[in-house]
């Protein structure tokens, strides 16, 4: 189970994110606030989360992922 204590704590480091940003990209910027989830893949879980919390919002826009070799991941911008 991940906690979520410190997600709204990270959001200020959100908001001065460049502009719009993947998950991945902003796993890198929280990564000494927001601890990783037990399994990687949850990392879809914790943006789900900042997007109800209104922390993040999806821009419908997608940018490749690098630890997705390519992929296309959607892009949040601050809420």
């Amino acid at each position: 189970d991940f906690n979520f204590d410190n997600l709204a704590a990270a959001a200020a480091n959100i908001r001065v994110a460049p502009k719009p940003f993947t998950i991945e990209q902003a796993r890198i910027w929280l990564d000494d606030m927001v601890p990783p989830p037990k399994d990687g893949r949850a990392w879809g879980s914790v943006a789900s989360q900042a997007v109800h919390l209104r922390l993040i919002r999806k821009t419908g826009q997608f940018a490749p992922a690098v630890s997705s070799h390519g992929s296309l991941k959607p892009t949040y911008v601050a809420g």
